[in-house]
């Protein structure tokens, strides 16, 4: 069974739409239990542009969770569903689409038109 839970990134006003992520590795792995673990998540799968660490990633409605807090306690039910995702802070706006450079490696236009919401609700897994 898949684990997916939900997100969402907000910077000021500009929110995307819900993305979700199969989190199951890391949920396996015992390794998705504090807010240090859902942190550390974001940071490895590169979904939160221009972070540098975990340190780096936020939460709206939860600025001053402390990385051993557990997710449960924390959040509760927030990115069980995708009415009501966990909201990740953005360090800067996204840019435009159409002005967007594209790296190889990235993946392509498919990735960016994923984070800016075009395929919101494509499944990321890592290991795929």
């Amino acid at each position: 069974m898949q684990e997916e839970r939900y997100f969402q990134w907000r910077y000021a006003e500009d929110t995307t739409p819900v993305v979700t992520l199969g989190l199951t590795p890391f949920i396996k792995r015992g390794a998705f239990h504090t807010v240090g673990d859902l942190k550390s998540v974001i940071w490895m799968m590169k979904v939160l542009p221009g972070a540098t660490g975990p340190g780096d990633v936020k939460f709206i409605g939860h600025l001053d969770a402390q990385d051993t807090d557990l997710i449960e306690e924390e959040f509760g039910n927030e990115g069980k569903t995708k009415e009501n995702p966990f909201t990740v802070q953005l360090l800067k706006p996204l840019p435009p689409l159409d002005s967007t450079v594209i790296p190889r490696a990235f993946g392509g236009k498919k990735d960016v038109a994923r984070l800016h919401g075009a395929r919101a609700q494509t499944p990321l897994c890592p290991g795929r």
